[in-house]
Parts: C-alpha cells; sequence; structure tokens
C-alpha cells in the first residue's frame, strides 16, 4: 500500500530535479530573455524567438523560497521571484498563476 504512495512522490521528485537542471542548463545558453505575464498565459522573447503559452498549457505551478516551477505536458518554465521588484509583485503573480491555471500552486 505505500509503494502506491511512494513511487508517483518520488517520481515527482526526480521529474521536479530534472527540469529545473535542464531550465538553468538553458539559461546560460540563452541570453536575454523577456517574460510577460497576462490574464490570458506567458509569453516569452528571445533574440530570434517568440513564444506564447496560454494558462490551460501548463498542467502545474510549482513555488519554493526562489522561483516558480510551471511546468507542461513535456518541459516547464523557471521564473527566478528576483524578476520581481517586489513582495507586492510576487503576490500579484502567485494570484495570476491559480486564476490562471484554476488551481491552487504547490509550495516545496
Amino acid at each position: 500500500m505505500i509503494y502506491l504512495f511512494a513511487v508517483p512522490l518520488a517520481a515527482a521528485a526526480i521529474n521536479w530535479y530534472a527540469i529545473e537542471k535542464q531550465l538553468e542548463a538553458m539559461v546560460g545558453r540563452t541570453g536575454n530573455i523577456k517574460l510577460e505575464f497576462d490574464e490570458n498565459g506567458v509569453s516569452q522573447f528571445e533574440e530570434n524567438k517568440t513564444s506564447r503559452l496560454l494558462w490551460p498549457a501548463y498542467k502545474n505551478a510549482v513555488e519554493d523560497k526562489d522561483k516558480f516551477l510551471l511546468t507542461t505536458g513535456v518541459g516547464g518554465l523557471l521564473i527566478p521571484k528576483r524578476i520581481f521588484d517586489s513582495h507586492e509583485k510576487v503576490q500579484l503573480f502567485r494570484s495570476l498563476i491559480a486564476d490562471g491555471l484554476k488551481r491552487p500552486i504547490e509550495n516545496r
């Protein structure tokens, strides 16, 4: 019975770690990235690339002490809290995620 709970939790922890490491490695290669958040989703602007994902594309949101991680079925978006210049903007972003995903943010 414990196996039914322990295996999915261990898999989720390993997946979180793998996505985080992959995204951290990408940041060093991509240069400047501009993110815009609104009630519809997230836009990401890079030198030769623009992408937009609507909130329903994200399956999960996780928050820890210094970052947010929005995951899709195949990857994710790592958002460092240092990009926000006030606690109020972090709170606003937290509300935007919860409203967009229609579910609470997991805390780690």
